[in-house]
């Protein structure tokens, strides 16, 4: 059941993405706190976390093996590097996420290389605009993009270093190995109209691994966790229960 707290409930352990810090987990934290001890996960130069790299994420997540770990976005792959490193939490779900975030020739279902490099281009240019841009990207395809967009645009934007380090993690960052081949139990959860992680990604993510635990949550896009917070916690919840 995880690392269980003094009321005998699993530790949880949340991993936002890119651009934007830990307060996209809050609604579906809320909703898991009934069952969970829930750890909204700082990334490093997010919230105040100490620390440049992603190595220094690993080291801060080597403290939460013993707990189910969920990563959005950029998330999942923090968390498929602190797996690559040797941990092994006691499950992972991956929320509009997959192990090769930018497209390949032989990953299409992904971020096009030159809409990345154009975005990235953007960051240099003027990384407060950009990030408006980005925050309409996440919320498109949404039955509440006008709502989350709005959210997500009033938040503070990380620093240069912060968003330059994790731009690397996406773009050069192939987990597929490691995906496919890792012990721990998986789970992933796509949103249905995702602009950056397509729900079509889940057929080749299927036949790297065809254990995995797909779901689909309709009517949303990458944003699911502010858009159907419900749905994603009950998928989780469920997952979870599943490994008892």
């Amino acid at each position: 059941m995880g690392n269980p707290d003094s009321k005998g409930r699993p530790s949880v352990i949340l991993i936002h993405g890119f651009g934007f810090h830990s307060f996209v987990w809050e609604p579906v934290a809320r909703r898991l706190g009934a069952n969970y001890t829930v750890h909204r996960f700082a990334l490093a130069g997010y919230d105040g976390a100490p620390g440049q790299g992603n190595g220094r994420d690993s080291e801060r997540l080597a403290e939460h093996e013993d707990a189910h770990w969920a990563g959005w976005s950029m998330g999942g792959l923090v968390a498929l590097s602190a797996l690559e490193g040797g941990l092994r939490p006691r499950s992972l779900t991956l929320v509009a996420s997959q192990p090769c975030m930018v497209a390949r020739d032989d990953w299409p279902h992904a971020i096009g290389s030159s809409a990345f490099h154009d975005f990235r281009q953007r960051i240099q240019l003027d990384r407060e605009a950009a990030m408006r841009h980005f925050a309409s990207l996440v919320a498109h395809g949404d039955g509440q993009a006008q709502r989350i967009r709005d959210q997500l645009q009033a938040a503070p934007v990380p620093d240069c270093a912060t968003l330059e380090q994790g731009l690397d993690l996406l773009e050069h960052a192939d987990l597929r190995r490691i995906w496919a081949h890792n012990p721990v139990a998986q789970q992933c959860i796509l949103g249905e109209h995702d602009a950056l992680v397509p729900a079509d990604a889940a057929r080749p993510l299927h036949a790297l691994r065809p254990e995995t635990r797909f779901d689909l949550v309709r009517h949303s896009g990458h944003a699911l966790l502010l858009s159907e917070p419900d749905q994603c916690a009950e998928l989780m919840h469920t997952f979870w229960k599943s490994l008892e």
